[in-house]
């Protein structure tokens, strides 16, 4: 957002992001103070909507990401996990499961849809008005992903949607 000019709009988000954690909010303890932020924000901003979220992890201390990736790579996905689940009047849940397994990371978010997800092309339209401003949030993920030789894969099934790396 910074790159692209959004100086107001990066200030907000930023402002989203950490200034509605409750000083004692920690829910989640990965060992990464940054997974912990994201996650834990993540958490308290789905309780609010009625969202039931389920989180595994485990010690998250090697985790070499930059900060700005961590935070793009996990507010994405689980920004469009949360908006998905929100367009559902019930059954909204959302599973994280972010853990170190040998030498890889493992990222996986399922989610409840109200509609089958279109995948095209390892991408989804955007539904949204003004297709300039969104639909590239994935597109950021799977940068990312490429940085990292990292693996991502994006799967509807069931009335669940999917998104799975490997790093």
């Amino acid at each position: 957002m910074i790159s692209s000019g959004q100086r107001e709009e990066t200030l907000s988000y930023i402002s989203k992001l950490t200034g509605s954690l409750k000083k004692n909010a920690d829910y989640v303890n990965t060992n990464h103070a940054v997974v912990n932020v994201v996650l834990n924000q993540k958490y308290q901003e789905a309780c609010e909507k009625d969202i039931v979220m389920t989180i595994a992890v485990n010690d998250l201390s090697g985790f070499t990401m930059s900060e700005e990736e961590i935070v793009t790579l996990l507010a994405n996905l689980l920004d469009n996990a949360i908006e998905a689940c929100g367009k559902l009047e019930s059954g909204r849940k959302i599973w994280v499961k972010l853990v170190r397994e040998k030498r890889q990371f493992v990222l996986s978010i399922r989610n409840t849809v109200s509609e089958p997800v279109d995948i095209q092309d390892d991408a989804i339209p955007t539904s949204k008005e003004d297709k300039g401003k969104h639909g590239i949030g994935l597109k950021n993920v799977r940068m990312i992903l490429d940085k990292y030789q990292g693996m991502g894969m994006m799967r509807y099934e069931e009335g669940c949607f999917s998104y799975t790396a490997v790093i």
